[in-house]
């Protein structure tokens, strides 16, 4: 598999997305990333980039929605979307939330570390766009953005845990 890292690195300055297709052509196209003759492989490390909050992955449909995916498990059908984007969390807006994303302790930095109450405003400001969520990793703490959700998606999926 490809490293986050390196596949990160290929935004330039002002890029906010990727189509999926364009990023895995890259690997054989730039002479300083690794060579990676199988697309699948591509495509399974943006996936698992995607699960692990290193990109958001956006759908645009045909009646003009938008489908987002982050830290939520990517389907086949999915990674096979010609249409299919990869964003950096930093420049996108969630259309939808995983369920799992909210529950205390999905998200550090979201919950109190005693897992007290939080207010829906409180879960709103925190998918301001302009919070990290920190992950343990193997020896060391790695922080990510947390990519922007409006109003009514945070809300949405709030209400429908009920």
């Amino acid at each position: 598999m490809a490293d986050f890292t390196e596949i990160r690195n290929l935004w330039r300055a002002g890029e906010t997305s990727w189509r999926a297709s364009d990023l895995a052509r890259a690997f054989a196209q730039f002479p300083h990333l690794p060579k990676m003759l199988r697309q699948r492989n591509i495509m399974n490390t943006l996936a698992l980039g995607t699960e692990q909050g290193y990109f958001v992955l956006r759908l645009p449909r045909p009646d003009r929605s938008i489908r987002t995916i982050w830290r939520s498990q990517v389907s086949e059908v999915d990674l096979k979307e010609r249409d299919l984007e990869v964003v950096l969390p930093q420049a996108a807006e969630l259309s939808e939330l995983g369920s799992s994303l909210l529950a205390p302790g999905a998200l550090r930095g979201l919950w109190p570390q005693d897992n007290s109450s939080i207010t829906v405003g409180e879960v709103v400001q925190f998918f301001d766009g302009k919070h990290v969520s920190k992950v343990q990793r193997e020896g060391y703490e790695e922080t990510f953005p947390v990519p922007k959700a409006s109003r009514e998606v945070v809300e949405g999926e709030l209400f429908m845990r009920r």
